[in-house]
């Protein structure tokens, strides 16, 4: 932590005082002006509260029973903004209460630490810091944030997170990035990040799911822009996992992909990703847009031993066996496509991504080649409504995994302070391994969420966009 608070004084010097560097010249104190106090600092105080009727929620006994649960995400947001920066605090807890079990009530802290400053006309630094510690649910229509952790090499952005073998887990996830930007021309810019991660589950039992796992990573992105429709983004993405003993039980897989026979700890798991890519971005149009990409991705994989579960000496298989490493190598390939109708009064989007790409599952500590495919359409009437309806798939072969989600969502903003939304999810999953969530799932729900200041674009969305968006 202390590393972390003396990034923060120097990335928020600037912020302090209200002004950056000191100005060389006229023109240049004039596109560094002094923010007045009453739009350099933000608090913000918001809730946001949704009733939930379906399948697949806590408290539920059976696979198909239908119950209810309540859904509270109180938030408080400051920032601070400067001339050529700004910091931003936000805590947004999430609690959820479910009537036909109250001992079963959830809760889950979530912080958000962003700081972003200008050095210089071309060249700047940010620090982003996330924390998450409490009871976290993977219900497929509860869609709470993203899946702890991530795993090296595994891009951002993916369709459908992986889902653990368990509805609910206490766990602790938190990582900590720190970015550097420089333009060396009008057309290119260059970004650097480095940074740690650190997920586990908090008790034995939860390790057993989600075992500790943590290590550093580093992103080199470099950005041309080629005229005024095309850009081209190359990337070079790496990361180490080193992992605490894994649990593998019966029937699921192991670090290689093969099935487990019988149950075992894997110890000494560590797995070095590494990803190089290339993206095209073309505007056809002022509203058409699409982008292409591929790449390559490679992991390396090693471990230590299997180490036995039982204690019965009789059996040869619970002698500690060596693990040999492995590298593999992934094909990365990519396209989105984005198309605003143009329309009087109204708006409507449309937008749709493919990808397959290598992900780290950090649930089971293995690295799995998988096809996501998502699209949605948003339409939006006069100021007040809009209609959303989104849908996501994400399969892979080994193992055989396949979960699909959508939604349909109507929101009704009568000011900036006050939105309004109900609809309905779906999900469908069936893993390799029977597990708590494998099946059909359903939710009907409500929601209305409110702030002193005024509500983010997110602020209808559903809590899979992460939670703290809504608030700003």
């Amino acid at each position: 932590m202390g590393a972390l608070g003396l990034c923060l004084v120097l990335l928020t010097a600037g912020a302090d005082t209200g002004a950056g560097p000191a100005p060389t010249s006229k023109e240049e104190e004039i596109a560094a002006p002094k923010l007045p106090v009453e739009e350099r600092y933000t608090f913000n105080l918001g809730a946001k509260l949704e009733s939930l009727v379906g399948t697949e929620l806590q408290g539920s006994t059976s696979q198909y029973q239908v119950t209810s649960n309540f859904i509270l995400e109180p938030g408080v947001l400051f920032r601070e903004r400067s001339s050529t920066g700004q910091v931003t605090l936000s805590y947004v807890p999430w609690l959820l209460y479910t009537p036909v079990a109250p001992n079963q009530t959830l809760f889950f802290n979530r912080l958000l630490v962003d700081a972003q400053q200008k050095l210089s006309r071309t060249t700047g630094m940010s620090l982003v810091w996330r924390f998450w510690l409490g009871d976290q649910s993977f219900s497929p229509v509860v869609n709470l944030g993203t899946a702890p952790a991530g795993g090296a090499g595994q891009p951002p952005g993916t369709t459908i997170p992986q889902v653990p073998q368990v509805a609910t887990l206490p766990l602790l996830d938190t990582s900590v990035r720190l970015g550097f930007y420089v333009f060396t021309s009008a057309a290119v810019r260059l970004d650097f990040d480095v940074g740690f991660i650190w997920s586990e589950g908090t008790t034995a039992v939860a390790r057993l799911s989600l075992p500790l796992q943590r290590g550093p990573f580093l992103d080199a992105i470099g950005t041309w822009k080629q005229g005024p429709h095309d850009s081209f983004i190359g990337t070079f993405r790496s990361g180490l996992l080193a992992y605490g003993p894994v649990y593998r039980p019966g029937g699921s897989n192991n670090e290689n992909g093969s099935t487990v026979l019988l149950p075992h700890f894997n110890t000494g798991l560590s797995i070095l990703g590494s990803e190089l890519g290339v993206k095209w971005q073309h505007a056809v149009s002022t509203n058409l847009s699409t982008e292409f990409g591929g790449g390559i991705g490679i992991a390396w994989q090693s471990s230590s031993y299997d180490i036995p579960s039982l204690t019965d000496q009789d059996l040869l298989w619970l002698h500690r066996t060596p693990v040999p490493a492995s590298t593999t190598a992934y094909p990365l390939l990519g396209a989105t496509i984005r198309d605003k109708v143009p329309l009087s009064g109204q708006s409507l989007v449309f937008s749709g991504t493919l990808a397959l790409l290598p992900i780290v599952n950090q649930f089971s500590g293995t690295v799995i080649e998988r096809l996501d495919i998502s699209a949605s359409a948003i339409w939006g009437v006069g100021r007040q409504w809009q209609f959303v309806a989104s849908a996501g798939a994400a399969a892979s072969q080994k193992p055989r995994e396949v979960d699909v989600r959508a939604e349909l969502r109507a929101v009704a903003q009568s000011t900036d302070h006050l939105v309004f939304a109900a609809g309905l999810r779906l999900a469908y999953l069936n893993y390799a391994v029977p597990g708590a969530l494998n099946g059909t799932s359903w939710v009907l729900f409500i929601d209305i969420t409110g702030a002193s200041g005024k509500l983010g674009s997110a602020a209808g969305a559903s809590s899979s966009q992460g939670g703290q968006g809504w608030l700003q």
